[in-house]
């Protein structure tokens, strides 16, 4: 903030008259201009913090867009990978061998269970798949996630609950596939028939939003309430939202129809488990 060398005063503004005009500007160093005291008058020359503050900025906006230039002309589609030359030998860094180290680093970790993963196990392919997973997020490299989504396809075909809930999770969110929430319907479904109440409760939100199938509250409401009759407090709470918006006489037969299905389908009996972040 600029004071007043006479008065002390802060009151003061830029002058209107140029810096030229009342002594030889080249006298003074770069940023300095002329001000005057509101309070005495007195006109005097001091740095112009908030010139210094423009510059800058301009100079930090020419940077960013700089630097953004650059990184759109090194990610241009077709260009060669960037190979770094560590003397004997030159390594190529691509997409596909950051996926595959996320891979390979997941099998050196635990070779007996890729062994039974290979040996067409469906725990193993989903827990290798899950790894996987967890292994790409913390690298931030999608690709890989299309070697987990094909262990964990392999556990669901052979009906294991937990890789068919999460074959759904992945063509809802189109990670490691493209998203198909017609596919998602399909997978939830089947893990829903064996008793999984995350499965149960995404199936209550696609009826609930029309998410790849016709929007139905009542639908949605049946599953979200098999949800929550087997722990899911998240179904709970949007069993109860729902719960608003449907008449006396579909709020009756959506719970007559919830009890039916009760009896029809199994309970789980390992505790609900939450899925990874970000499904």
């Amino acid at each position: 903030m600029e004071t007043c060398p006479h008065c002390g005063s802060s009151n003061v503004r830029r002058s209107t008259q140029p810096l030229s005009s009342r002594t030889n500007a080249n006298t003074y160093p770069v940023f300095f201009r002329l001000f005057r005291c509101r309070e005495c008058g007195h006109r005097f020359h001091a740095r112009d913090y908030f010139l210094i503050q423009k510059w800058g900025m301009g100079f930090l906006t020419l940077v960013i867009i700089l630097g953004a230039t650059l990184w759109v002309e090194l990610n241009q589609p077709g260009r060669e990978p960037v190979q770094l030359n560590t003397g004997e030998k030159a390594y190529v860094l691509d997409q596909r061998t950051i996926s595959h180290a996320v891979h390979d680093e997941s099998q050196q970790d635990n070779p007996n269970l890729h062994r039974a993963a290979e040996n067409g196990e469906a725990q193993a392919q989903y827990q290798l798949g899950m790894n996987i997973v967890q292994r790409a997020w913390q690298h931030s490299e999608p690709l890989a996630m299309i070697d987990a989504v094909e262990w964990i396809r392999k556990a669901a075909e052979q009906d294991h609950v937990s890789a068919q809930f999460m074959l759904g999770a992945l063509y809802e969110k189109g990670r490691g596939l493209i998203q198909d929430y017609g596919l998602a319907y399909d997978w939830y479904l089947r893990a829903a028939q064996q008793g999984n109440a995350l499965a149960m409760e995404r199936l209550g939100l696609m009826f609930a939003r029309g998410r790849g199938v016709t929007q139905d509250l009542e639908q949605a409401y049946v599953w979200l309430n098999l949800a929550a009759a087997r722990g899911d407090h998240l179904a709970e709470d949007e069993r109860n939202k729902l719960r608003g918006l449907l008449s006396d006489a579909d709020l009756t037969k959506a719970q007559e129809r919830s009890r039916a299905l009760d009896l029809e389908l199994p309970r789980l009996t390992e505790s609900l488990q939450a899925p990874p972040f970000g499904f």
